[in-house]
């Protein structure tokens, strides 16, 4: 059901959805992820106060054993993406040094990192990561990708690079 909702662009409604069974027959990993999932949907909603309580919710877990990090990646990558949504550059932030630091990353890391370092206006630092990203793309797909492409387009796209590049 919260996917259809999802889909419709119905994000309260998919957070309330996935409410109703929150906790029943779920393990812990599956009630965490169901967490960051509807801290998600409610902050693509707007919703700060509902953000702000499943934030909560999944910050009392943080020091439990037996959840890898990998599934906190996937929390985290949830939380990174509700909190960007709303604006709260300095907490996505957070979310992706707390992936940083486990070492499970996606392709993908270096671009949402250079990204909120782009938004906060740490430029330099934002550089960093989007010639990362043009390098894991280039090494993983080869320089003739679409991928690696569109690495190249993402940085030369950056509002306030070619300045940067031209001045540094």
């Amino acid at each position: 059901e919260a996917q259809y909702y999802d889909r419709a662009g119905r994000y309260r409604d998919a957070a309330e959805s996935m409410e109703k069974t929150l906790g029943e027959e779920q393990t812990q990993v599956e009630f965490l992820v169901s967490c960051a999932r509807i801290l998600y949907y409610y902050a693509f909603d707007g919703d700060r106060e509902k953000v702000e309580s499943y934030r909560q919710r999944i910050s009392g877990f943080e020091n439990t054993e037996g959840i890898t990090p990998e599934t906190w990646a996937m929390i985290r990558s949830y939380m990174r993406m509700a909190f960007s949504e709303l604006g709260m550059y300095e907490d996505a932030l957070e979310q992706m040094d707390e992936i940083e630091k486990s070492g499970v990353n996606d392709e993908w890391f270096n671009l949402y990192k250079g990204s909120l370092l782009h938004k906060l206006g740490r430029n330099e630092e934002a550089l960093e990561y989007f010639v990362l990203q043009l390098q894991v793309s280039g090494e993983k797909y080869g320089k003739d990708s679409r991928r690696y492409a569109d690495a190249l387009r993402n940085l030369a796209n950056m509002e306030g690079f070619c300045g940067m590049l031209e001045s540094g």
